[in-house]
């Protein structure tokens, strides 16, 4: 290979190659021309925002906004806040009221069969059972223990499937009796 022949052919991409190497190890030089080729070095100070620390911090004016804004913000939620919780307030006394009203209605309808003398027993005893278990005392709760005493083995089918409606005085009963 002839490299004399190499470095005049290339002479001027080496010459470009040293300039930008020298330009770039001083840090003083700004920008350098050399026909078609720029070459500009920047200074941290040119890189990065310098603040002038006896000017006012610029941020200020935004972190005033944002937390304006953030206040508002809050402000909204907090009466978003108590106008849902006003609401289901409302609608949990209407729901207690409407199931007020349907446990009513269930206790009456057990209380026609229990006291319905062509029901059959095992629908009595039952509806007589459930209407104790649901908060009924009183005559009620006799009529449940007079009518579980008549159909023992009802009672006890009953009390098999649900054991959560058997009745102390029955069972005392039924104890001692034999029944």
């Amino acid at each position: 290979m002839d490299w004399v022949r190499i470095i005049e052919n290339n002479a001027v991409l080496i010459i470009a190659l040293a300039v930008f190497y020298l330009v770039s190890r001083k840090k003083n030089v700004k920008k350098f021309e050399m026909g078609p080729l720029k070459v500009e070095h920047q200074t941290d100070a040119d890189k990065y925002e310098v603040i002038d620390p006896r000017d006012n911090c610029p941020y200020d004016k935004a972190y005033t906004a944002g937390r304006e804004a953030t206040r508002k913000v809050d402000a909204k939620c907090e009466a978003l806040e108590k106008t849902v919780g006003q609401e289901l307030k409302a609608l949990n006394e209407k729901i207690d009221r409407d199931l007020g009203e349907k446990r009513k209605a269930r206790i009456d309808v057990l209380k026609l069969i229990l006291n319905s003398k062509s029901s059959p027993p095992e629908d009595r005893v039952l509806a007589a059972l459930e209407c104790v278990y649901l908060g009924e005392n009183g005559w009620t709760k006799k009529d449940a223990v007079g009518i579980s005493r008549k159909f023992p083995d009802t009672y006890r089918a009953i009390c098999r499937a649900r054991p959560d409606l058997r009745l102390p005085e029955v069972e005392n009963y039924l104890e001692t009796e034999g029944g």
